[in-house]
């Protein structure tokens, strides 16, 4: 249960403890996708605004990623990661097939504890994420999930009853314009419970809900681009041997604006850092 709340972001490493944590996660999508054309009066005046019509795309996305945590004193925590971005898309009517890839953002993130768990209060955990925007935006004339920075502020709270524990985070995201774009900010809130079933294995489920606000091109607001996700997501989590643990989680779509599935796999190793007592 301690490893898999480690891996979720609800506690933190130990002063002088690291995970190395390779991953790989299965996206598949399928939307009405918003198609920015410059001109028309659907709100302000003729050749001022954008109207949006849309096209019916899917989805395959591969995203093999790797995180490193490493424990710093005072209950804090430094974390690094870096994905990797594979896109099979297919676009209707057309029925065009394209494919693309490329590196995704380097983010660089720090974490600390601001209070342990005492009473009716909640271990509380705060951190704050900056996505460098280095990735690839775009590949064969297919969207990529990077190129814009952004900063994340979230706060997660832990409450455990063994052998349950209880999680909540909210977070926000503020993205940085870039080429006179820029993604709506995104608000997330997630409530998940998770079960230790042996010392070695837990399972968890997970509700989460992202809220997104338009975007933004050239200054002017793209109406209909905004998004509403639920996801469900059911995980099971188990110790292999000595400082490795195998995660693997599912989830499904709630709203039209969520992915249709995903599955992801991921195998946190733990060790102790070499120059730290």
């Amino acid at each position: 249960l301690e490893r898999t709340l480690v891996a979720g972001g609800a506690l933190l490493l130990r002063a002088g403890q690291a995970e190395f944590e390779p991953s790989f996660n299965y996206t598949y999508r399928k939307d009405d996708v918003p198609a920015a054309v410059v001109g028309g009066d659907a709100i302000g005046g003729p050749g001022e605004d954008l109207f949006i019509g849309s096209r019916d795309v899917e989805r395959d996305e591969f995203t093999p990623s790797a995180t490193l945590r490493i424990g710093l004193p005072f209950d804090a925590q430094v974390e690094l990661g870096l994905p990797y971005n594979i896109v099979r898309q297919v676009t209707q009517p057309a029925d065009n097939e394209d494919t693309g890839h490329g590196v995704g953002d380097l983010s660089i993130g720090f974490a600390k504890t601001l209070a342990r768990e005492a009473g009716w209060r909640p271990d509380i955990v705060g951190r704050v994420v900056y996505d460098s925007g280095i990735g690839n935006k775009s590949d064969n004339n297919v969207v990529l999930d990077g190129g814009f920075s952004d900063i994340i502020a979230q706060i997660v709270a832990l409450k455990r009853q063994d052998p349950l524990a209880f999680v909540a985070t909210a977070s926000y995201n503020y993205y940085f314009e870039d080429d006179n774009d820029k993604p709506g900010n995104q608000v997330s809130l997630s409530l998940g419970a998770l079960m230790a079933t042996s010392p070695e294995t837990t399972i968890r489920v997970q509700l989460q809900q992202n809220f997104r606000n338009d975007t933004e091109i050239d200054g002017r607001v793209v109406n209909g681009s905004d998004q509403n996700e639920g996801i469900l997501l059911l995980g099971a989590s188990s110790i292999l041997g000595r400082g490795i643990l195998l995660d693997v989680s599912a989830g499904a779509g709630l709203t039209d604006d969520a992915p249709e599935y995903f599955v992801q796999v991921a195998l946190p190793i733990r060790f102790n850092l070499p120059f730290v007592r």
